[in-house]
């Protein structure tokens, strides 16, 4: 499967039904069953189970009131998730009231509180709890570091379930791809962007080892600190 991990699998349905496509229109997906499997030695492992309740299982074999303690964890995930989508995913974070609407009001002690704290206060058993606080390293933070609201990762791993696109996630690109194509969209390949030029706090062009190119608009999907290495 490689490195990548497909979750929210809503999200990428909806990528494509703005343009009137259904993914399964454009690549195949076959659910992971497990999802993925957790290693804590060699031969010593957790599979996260596709059937929850099979995981629900396996959280009560190692804790008593595990499986218990999963689900209600799981069930406040959920109601996180569809706030984060309905509320949060799209918006373009352009500044921070974009997050304060009516639901997210309610959840401000999730905001304060962190994900690690929120998994300790119902999990005891160390393997699961590494268990539940690993989803959230995707956003680039640590458990310890990340709002507990964030426990909608979990909902996307454990509920959503972890996917494979056949052919890989370059599966993905070329679907993609082949949408842009259709769109009359030009994409450049092997253009190596070296510098970012500002005129009056606004980027005009990016400079490539094929020479510039001028924009009224970038949009930079590359590492954050990588395109502030490029700025001047």
């Amino acid at each position: 499967m490689g490195p990548s991990f497909y979750w929210m699998p809503d999200v990428f349905s909806s990528f494509f039904g703005d343009f009137g496509k259904k993914v399964e229109d454009v690549y195949d997906l076959k659910r992971l069953d497990p999802g993925y499997r957790v290693y804590f030695g060699e031969h010593d492992y957790i599979d996260n189970h596709a059937d929850f309740e099979k995981l629900k299982q396996t959280f009560e074999q190692l804790e008593t009131g595990g499986g218990r303690n999963l689900q209600k964890f799981i069930d406040k995930a959920g109601k996180n998730y569809d706030i984060a989508i309905k509320d949060l995913v799209y918006k373009p974070a352009l500044n921070i009231f974009e997050i304060v609407t009516r639901d997210t009001i309610f959840k401000l002690n999730e905001f304060v509180s962190t994900i690690s704290r929120q998994v300790r206060a119902g999990i005891r058993h160390q393997r699961l709890r590494t268990i539940l606080e690993f989803p959230v390293l995707f956003l680039g933070s640590k458990p310890s570091n990340t709002p507990a609201f964030y426990n909608f990762m979990n909902f996307a791993d454990i509920k959503l379930g972890t996917w494979h696109p056949m052919g890989g996630m370059f599966a993905v690109v070329k679907a993609m791809e082949a949408l842009t194509n259709e769109l009359g969209v030009e994409i450049l390949t092997g253009h190596a962007v070296n510098e970012l030029v500002v005129k009056n706090r606004k980027v005009v062009a990016a400079r490539t080892d094929h020479g510039d190119f001028n924009c009224d608009v970038l949009l930079s999907g590359a590492d954050y600190h990588h395109t502030e290495t490029l700025l001047p």
